[in-house]
């Protein structure tokens, strides 16, 4: 797969940053999901986030189902976001905590997606424990809906942009880099998860 290289001005004003959550009340099985788009000015801020960021949407909902369930609905949610809202190339940054989706995504989406022009990259392989499992190809043997629809979307955003998901720990402090925003889809979600947990 070919990486394309792009000027560090026109990267960052063609940058979106999105953010996804997922959380479960388990013994309610109630699910809810969250996540956030942030458009990259290229200006620089003076806070510890690094760049000034313009708030394109944040959306959330409830589901019926397990955490793995809400936190690949957020994913999905978001990809269906930019398939209606991105009207020109960009480059896609989404941030994910999960090390289910992430694993899945490494072991059999992406790596077996022709057209993605971009795998992603994560910060610490080892930690995920996906060593051995890259490049196996393995199908998920549950959620085969919501996996099937993963892989569509990801083939359809990946013909107009370039896509990179990164690994983010969940529950870090602030002043992280990009913890800021995940921690506050993380909030929605886990609210959604609460406020409908006696939901049918």
């Amino acid at each position: 797969m070919k990486r394309r290289s792009l000027s560090p001005l026109l990267s960052i004003m063609n940058l979106t940053r999105i953010y996804t959550d997922g959380s479960c009340i388990v013994k309610k099985k109630s699910g809810g999901w969250c996540f956030l788009a942030n458009q990259c000015t290229g200006r620089r801020s003076s806070q510890a986030f690094g760049m000034c960021t313009k708030l394109l949407t944040k959306e959330s909902g409830w589901l019926k189902g397990t955490n793995n369930e809400a936190e690949l609905q957020a994913f999905i949610n978001s990809l269906e976001w930019v398939i209606r809202s991105s009207s020109r190339e960009c480059i896609l940054e989404f941030y994910i905590d999960s090390s289910y989706v992430l694993k899945h995504l490494y072991s059999f989406t992406l790596l077996r997606t022709e057209n993605l022009k971009l795998l992603g990259m994560i910060d610490d392989e080892k930690q995920l424990g996906l060593t051995g499992i890259i490049g196996q190809g393995r199908t998920p043997n549950h959620y085969e809906e919501l996996w099937s629809k993963v892989t569509h979307l990801l083939r359809d955003v990946a013909k107009r942009h370039t896509m990179y998901i990164w690994w983010l720990r969940g529950h870090l402090p602030n002043t992280h880099t990009h913890a800021r925003y995940h921690n506050e889809v993380d909030k929605e979600a886990r609210y959604q998860a609460s406020t409908h947990q006696n939901k049918n």
